[in-house]
């Protein structure tokens, strides 16, 4: 029966052997991206950058060369964020010019930066995580949890907006 199945639509085969080289690939370092992650395991710096952080470490964390962005919607910001949060609209622009987009809200892509959305299914702070790493920061992590997670932690909301200045992004975006 199997093997009529795959006589009528080969292409059923194709998925489980692609997958399979995928994983290889993976095991073995073969695949460049594996190889080169995480991006910054080189940069001599304390091997704790990992790409979600929980609000413990970000407490730990907050001031200096941190910067914290809230992707949600405009509304929901506006009603209460992180403080010290800057917010950051994405659309489908923001995927053609990435370090553009960042730059406007004060990123340069050398600082640390926290994504954040509503809870930890946030589409769009893996967006913007990606989209920054795309674009060459190189220290970028979604906050686990988001915003559910801040407040189940006890901690209050700001609803003051915060703007930073415009600044040139630095970083050169990855071609691996």
């Amino acid at each position: 029966m199997r093997r009529r199945e795959l006589e009528r639509d080969p292409r059923r085969a194709v998925k489980p052997v692609l997958t399979v080289l995928l994983i290889a690939s993976l095991v073995s370092g073969v695949f460049p991206v594996a190889a080169a992650w995480p991006p910054w395991a080189d940069d001599g710096e304390e091997s704790s950058h990992d790409a979600a952080v929980d609000v413990t470490w970000l407490l730990e964390h907050m001031g200096g060369d941190l910067a914290v962005v809230d992707v949600r919607e405009l509304t929901d910001y506006t009603a209460g964020h992180l403080p010290g949060a800057v917010h950051l609209a994405l659309d489908p622009d923001a995927l053609e010019s990435g370090p553009a987009v960042f730059s406007r809200i004060g990123l340069a892509g050398d600082e640390r930066i926290i994504f954040y959305g509503a809870d930890a299914l946030s589409e769009r702070a893996a967006l913007a995580f990606w989209l920054a790493e795309f674009s060459g920061a190189r220290r970028a992590a979604v906050l686990d949890g988001g915003v559910a997670a801040w407040t189940a932690a006890g901690r209050a909301l700001s609803d003051g907006t915060y703007h930073a200045d415009a600044a040139a992004w630095v970083t050169a975006a990855r071609t691996d």
